[in-house]
């Protein structure tokens, strides 16, 4: 294979062959005895994995590879026995298209995975089981399977189990197939496989395709077409993880071969969603690897040029120069990443050559998406983001984009499959919990709308990241002026987060203006500001120095409102323990300004003049209102939204500064500090900012003064607000739009 793209090239790394012609039913490896107790909860197959006649026929007319006319002899003679067996000894045999692993890959994959990351491989088994116990994940990002389901469930009705509307289109992506196709190769225990099949099978009756593809918006969770793409990506690992064993019969082959026939199908002819959409993005991973994976199809050519096309024109459209997304949530960036560096390996090995701008976008996206973890390397929760891991991802680009700047995780069970020993063996000694090297100070994202500064590259540094971006569509929040404080291991002030996909008053609540750390009118919504560039957003400075960084933005996001109120926000940091955060407003009516902010935690004390602080042991934040007259202070409980269900809430306290008027001025300090009792550090008002005129703060540590300048954001009234403001900006608490399930990438890191 040669090599197009100079950034990765596999060929160089391993060799990696096809399995013999003679080889193709050769036994499992039986790798461990760890799964052992398997058989004791392991079902019979209760349904055979048999396709019918008509399946078979619908393969033959649309396979354009060799064996064609000895097919068609089969089928003719009636020997579908003779027709399925033809059928595998050609998928195992062909030279025709490239996996990431071939079937003689795994025995030795194996064999290093259990030499070198045996927990890792244990873990994958343990989660099979739990399949085998009849347990699936709530949604596809939950850390562990808790929905109980029967035998023979089913595929298509609510379980009384959980409530949650995004677990039927999590099972029907069968995101925890790969683990039991893995657990089946770890163990050689082919009671995992069975289990696959039997759920195949049932699957393959029970949920026909549509004979009309865009009618899938009606038909939920029937081909409801993110879980179709999403499902193509986890269908096509478990099929050649299977491939060339005793499991995987030459019935149940022909059943895998067919169903991938009608999703290709499916895919090429659904209406595509919008460019800016990570969906449209997996539609066409999905789409693309079809055709790259079965060239034999008669439209597989056609497969793979169309979702080729549509992955580069939604690249195009939701990746910002600066490497954000157009979603503005973090955790869908990163799905955006694995959703292109996946197709962009499998393209490598197939031969197949990407544009170089579309390398460097996918680059770019990687990169600042490093940026945006916390330090620990966890996500930061904003918008539609759960403060999960995110190494995984990184480490991931850094494999297939060679770049050695990045930190990398140890390396994990899929990578090996994935990228081949030679490359899985660069990250076998990394940690896994490293620290982010690399990352500076200090990072702008100016398009995405968000900057970010923090005190030093250890896991314990204060991180500050900052937003004055674009709302971000179905997956942003209404956070404009927004921040997330982190520090010494953990969210100090903290984004509200996603809670869960529905229709609830928490959900409506997280993607509030009032739940955020910012600013906001009346406790209602700013309007929805989409689009790079949007003229109701304005950044008014950004100063980075050594001691200290200044951000000051403005928004007419509430110029619908009466008086048509203007808000902005300065914040300094020293990028370290202190940062000021001032608030500005101005209204040619009466309006109650808020300026709220998050401290995560049920450790909390008790609010005092205009102060309160949390009480954990280690780790810990102030904020300190400075007072003027007309500002009232309130403290109540609330939640934010660190992990997915079933875990979704945690404890926090929400404190408010307030002032009503035309005109607002609020400050507060926020102190980070690592112990448990606040430092004696004060800020108080020197001079109160005019129009015009900075003003400064008097910060007192120790009892040494300190004198802040604090600029006043550019609060000019706006000519041309524009017609979404117009419509949206007087709007309450927005609700959640729960027709469409939002988790695409709910499988995280384990997508790739």
């Amino acid at each position: 294979m040669s090599c197009h793209i100079p950034l990765f090239c596999l060929q160089s790394l391993e060799s990696r062959c096809l399995m013999s012609a003679n080889a193709h039913m050769a036994a499992p490896v039986m790798a461990s005895a760890a799964s052992s107790a398997v058989a004791s909860i392991a079902r019979p197959l209760k349904l055979a994995a048999v396709p019918s006649l008509a399946d078979r026929q619908e393969i033959l007319k649309n396979w354009y590879g060799a064996g064609g006319k000895q097919l068609s002899r089969l089928l003719a003679a009636g020997d579908t026995a003779g027709f399925d067996q033809t059928l595998l000894y050609y998928m195992v045999n062909r030279t025709t298209a490239h996996y990431f692993f071939s079937p003689s890959d795994i025995p030795g994959d194996v064999q290093f995975d259990w030499n070198n990351i045996p927990q890792q491989v244990n873990t994958t088994i343990a989660l099979a089981d739990k399949t085998m116990a009849g347990l699936f994940p709530d949604q596809g990002n939950s850390s562990d399977y808790t929905v109980q389901l029967p035998h023979d469930f089913s595929w298509l009705t609510q379980p009384a189990t959980t409530t949650n509307p995004e677990f039927l289109h999590s099972l029907q992506r069968m995101s925890f197939w790969p683990g039991l196709a893995m657990a089946y190769r770890f163990t050689g225990n082919q009671s995992y496989a069975d289990e696959l099949i039997r759920q195949m099978t049932n699957w393959t009756r029970q949920d026909p395709p549509l004979s009309k593809p865009d009618d899938w918006i009606n038909t939920s969770p029937r081909w409801w077409l993110l879980d179709a793409a999403m499902r193509t990506d986890n269908w096509l690992w478990s099929y050649n993880m299977l491939l060339g064993t005793a499991a995987l019969t030459p019935a149940a082959n022909t059943m895998f071969v067919h169903d991938m026939l009608l999703h290709g199908d499916f895919l090429s002819r659904a209406t595509p969603g919008p460019l800016t959409s990570n969906q449209t993005l997996t539609h066409a991973q999905a789409l693309m690897e079809i055709g790259m994976m079965f060239p034999e199809f008669k439209y597989g050519k056609t497969y793979r040029q169309q979702g080729m096309n549509l992955l580069f024109q939604a690249e195009d459209a939701q990746l910002y120069a600066d490497g954000g997304q157009a979603e503005e949530s973090p955790g869908y960036q990163a799905g955006v990443v694995e959703s292109l560096l996946q197709p962009y390996v499998l393209s490598q090995l197939n031969g197949v050559a990407w544009p170089q701008a579309e390398v460097d976008r996918l680059h770019n996206a990687a990169n600042s998406y490093y940026q945006l973890l916390e330090p620990d390397a966890t996500q930061a929760a904003l918008s539609d983001t759960y403060r999960t891991s995110g190494i995984t991802t990184v480490g991931r680009a850094a494999l297939a984009l060679n770049e050695s700047d990045w930190a990398m995780t140890r390396t994990r069970v899929r990578d090996v499959f994935l990228f081949g020993q030679a490359v899985a063996s660069q990250a076998l000694g990394a940690s896994s919990a490293p620290t982010l090297t690399g990352r500076g100070n200090d990072f702008a994202m100016p398009t995405s709308g968000y900057w970010i500064t923090r005190s030093d590259e250890s896991r314990d540094a204060r991180q500050l990241i900052v937003d004055a971006g674009p709302t971000g569509g179905t997956h942003g929040h209404f956070d404009l002026l927004n921040f997330d404080l982190y520090g010494f291991g953990k969210p100090l002030i903290a984004d509200a987060g996603p809670y869960q996909y529905d229709s609830s008053k928490n959900r409506a609540y997280v993607i509030s203006t009032a739940a955020h750390n910012t600013i906001n009118v009346d406790g209602v919504s700013h309007a929805r500001e989409d689009g790079a560039g949007n003229s109701n957003i304005a950044l008014d400075g950004w100063t980075t120095a050594v001691d200290h960084v200044v951000w000051t933005a403005h928004h007419f996001a509430y110029t619908a409102l009466a008086g048509a109120p203007v808000v902005g926000r300065t914040i300094w940091s020293n990028r370290d323990d202190v940062t000021l955060v001032v608030d500005f407003a101005s209204a040619s009516s009466t309006h109650t300004f808020n300026s709220g902010f998050n401290l995560a935690g049920a450790n909390v004390s008790v609010m005092t003049n205009g102060a309160i602080h949390t009480t954990s042991d280690s780790g810990n934040v102030l904020v300190q209102t400075l007072i003027l007259p007309g500002i009232t202070t309130a403290a109540r409980r609330t939640f934010i939204s660190s992990n997915p269900p079933p875990n979704q809430t945690s404890p926090a306290r929400r404190f408010t500064a307030s002032q009503t008027g035309s005109s607002a001025l609020i400050a507060n300090l926020v102190v980070a500090y690592a112990g448990a009792t606040p430092p004696a550090i004060s800020a108080v008002w020197e001079t109160v900012p005019k129009r015009g005129r900075a003003g400064v703060i008097r910060l007192t540590r120790d009892g040494v003064d300190q004198l802040i300048s604090i600029p006043v954001p550019a609060m000019s009234a706006k000519a041309g607000r524009t017609r979404s403001a117009r419509a949206t900006a007087n709007a309450p608490i927005p609700p959640a739009a729960p027709s469409v399930p939002h988790g695409v990438f709910a499988a995280g890191p384990a997508r790739l």
